[in-house]
C-alpha cells in the first residue's frame, strides 16, 4: 500500500511538473510515458488537491480545509454512530468524552483524539492526523484547540447523533 501511494504521489508530482511547463507527458522520454493513463493521473491530481485551498490563497503557515466531502461526513458519522450504539443525548457525550479524554481533564486534545479515531476505525495512519486537525479546527475551542462537553455536543448534534 505504501509503495502504491509513493508511486501515485510520484506520478502526481511528475504530471504537475510537466503540465505546468506546458509539455504534458510529451516532455518525458518514451520509456517513461509508456503505461501511463493520463486520465487516471488527472483524476488523482484532482482528488489530491480538491479539498484544500491552493497554497497561494492561504495566509502564510495556515492549513485550511476548503470543504468536507459528503463521503467523509458520512464515514465519520457512521464510525461515531457505531461507537455510540444506542447512546444519545448526555449519555452519548459521556461515552464520547469518556473514551477519548484519556487524562480525565474534560478536554480532548489532538494527542487524545487521534487514538480515539484509530479505535473507531476512522482514517488511517497517514490521514488520521488530518481528521483530528479538521475536527478540532471546526468544533474545537481554546488554544490549543480541544473538544469539551459543549463542542462535543455541537459535533454530535451536527451528526444527528445527539
Amino acid at each position: 500500500m505504501k509503495l502504491k501511494l509513493i508511486f501515485l504521489l510520484g506520478l502526481f508530482f511528475s504530471y504537475n511538473l510537466f503540465a505546468c511547463s506546458g509539455n504534458g507527458l510529451e516532455g518525458l522520454p518514451d520509456s517513461a510515458r509508456s503505461g501511463f493513463n493520463l486520465s487516471d493521473i488527472e483524476q488523482f491530481a484532482e482528488r489530491a488537491s480538491g479539498n484544500y485551498v491552493a497554497l497561494e490563497n492561504r495566509p502564510e503557515g495556515e492549513f485550511e480545509v476548503n470543504s468536507v466531502s459528503e463521503e467523509d461526513l458520512m464515514q465519520a458519522t457512521s464510525k461515531v454512530g457505531q461507537f455510540l450504539g444506542d447512546a444519545r443525548g448526555e449519555e452519548a457525550i459521556k461515552k464520547l468524552l469518556g473514551k477519548s479524554d484519556t487524562n480525565g481533564d474534560g478536554k480532548v486534545f489532538q494527542s487524545e483524539l487521534k487514538p480515539f479515531l484509530a479505535f473507531i476505525g476512522l482514517g488511517n495512519g497517514i490521514t488520521r492526523g488530518y481528521w483530528a486537525e479538521g475536527i478540532l479546527d471546526y468544533y474545537g475551542t481554546g488554544s490549543p484547540k480541544y473538544l469539551d462537553h459543549d463542542s462535543g455536543k455541537k459535533m454530535l448534534i451536527d451528526m444527528e447523533l445527539y
